[in-house]
């Protein structure tokens, strides 16, 4: 891999751990990011790990691959987003279209501040191809329990959608999705989680 960085046109600063390249503005992250997908094979930069950060000496790096971290940094809107939870749930009843009634709820991903507008196929999208899927499908599931228990009294059906592919571990990954049905007090009979596009 040390032959790989030769090739690299920017100051490296190196120790036993890591390689940094110093950085100066977000202009400049953005410049060493194209120049880093133009330098590197599509494979080199999923085998390559790296963080940005302010101080590297009192920074532990988190081994994002390049790939997923360069996109990032190509998306600083989508990071803030998914970062901040920029976004809130929008209620839509589920009708029985054979007898008109009202069957129970589903949430609907929208954005909450104005200044970070997104359409949810292109910000999930954007958080698979960024390694931050988990962690997005994570924060939208509690979103819509604490939504539904503002909005719906108990007894009522509410759907929650989830990503199959954000499931790695299931007893892991639905842990925090249980535990805030637990403490919004929704009882497990109404709580229902919902493949995506199901």
């Amino acid at each position: 891999m040390d032959s790989l960085w030769n090739a690299v046109e920017y100051p490296l600063i190196s120790d036993s751990k890591s390689i940094s390249i110093t950085y100066s503005s977000l202009k400049s992250v953005e410049e060493i990011c194209s120049y880093l997908e133009k330098t590197f094979t599509p494979s080199e930069l999923e085998e390559i790990t790296g963080d940005v950060c302010t101080q590297p000496s009192s920074y532990t790096i988190s081994r994002i691959p390049l790939n997923q971290l360069i996109l990032r940094m190509q998306h600083p809107n989508y990071l803030k987003i998914i970062d901040g939870k920029l976004f809130e749930s929008h209620i839509q009843p589920i009708v029985n279209s054979s007898e008109g009634n009202v069957f129970g709820y589903e949430f609907l991903l929208r954005s909450r501040v104005e200044q970070y507008p997104f359409y949810p196929g292109e910000l999930f999208s954007f958080a698979q191809r960024s390694g931050l899927q988990s962690k997005l499908d994570s924060q939208c599931r509690i979103n819509a329990i604490r939504t539904s228990s503002e909005l719906l009294g108990q007894g009522i059906k509410r759907f929650i959608n989830f990503l199959p592919s954000s499931i790695y571990e299931p007893e892991h990954c639905l842990k925090t999705t249980f535990q805030a049905v637990e403490m919004y007090r929704i009882t497990s009979t109404t709580a229902k989680l919902r493949k995506d596009g199901s």
